[in-house]
């Protein structure tokens, strides 16, 4: 399957593309393309279920994921997160690990100095949570209204936006440690990261 690209009058492929299915992509602020689905080559070559594309070539990202992730999101240190069934993964740059969180966690974001904002229904050390910042692998709360997030991008000045389309499309703004509603968005909605 090609993803596409928009290359200012027409779409097309990036490079040869994957040979399945994509579901879900992140771009880190650097312009690196990261997506992740049901496949086991991207350019040619072996990625299993995730891949990176620099501009120029596709490459793996360490030796892949168990299954098909539902969220992504990378930085430009090389870190990749991806929710694999309701479980948080990250590489590291060498190798993928699980980051212990109880609960589920549905989606992942980029945030501005390398980190990432995690979502679900989960509990951390130091408090129950929907939101926590990923930070070095290591979980630190969040604190946003009672939602349910379901969706978590970036605006265009680059602060993290959390939406929840069960809740007539509240979207907030990540500020410090703490959310603030921004206002509605019309449903069905979704970020892109």
């Amino acid at each position: 399957a090609a993803v596409p690209v928009w290359g200012g009058d027409a779409c097309g492929p990036v490079g040869a593309g994957v040979d399945g299915p994509v579901r879900a992509m992140g771009v880190t602020d650097g312009g690196t393309l990261v997506v992740a689905g049901a496949f086991a080559n991207a350019g040619g070559g072996p990625a299993i279920r995730v891949a990176r594309w620099n501009g120029a070539a596709w490459s793996t990202v360490g030796a892949g994921l168990p299954d098909v992730p539902d969220a992504i999101a990378a930085n430009d240190a090389g870190e990749v997160v991806a929710v694999v069934q309701g479980q948080l993964w990250r590489f590291d740059g060498g190798t993928w690990g699980t980051i212990a969180a109880a609960g589920a966690v549905t989606a992942v974001g980029s945030a501005p100095g390398g980190d990432f904002v995690v979502a679900g229904t989960f509990a951390v050390p130091g408090g129950v949570t929907g939101c926590a910042r990923l930070s070095a692998g290591a979980l630190t709360p969040l604190t946003i209204p009672a939602i349910a997030v379901r969706t978590l991008g970036r605006d265009a000045f680059g602060a993290v936006l959390a939406a929840s389309p069960s809740f007539s499309g509240q979207v907030f703004r990540l500020q410090g440690s703490a959310f603030t509603q921004l206002g509605l968005l019309p449903i069905p909605f979704a970020f892109v990261d």
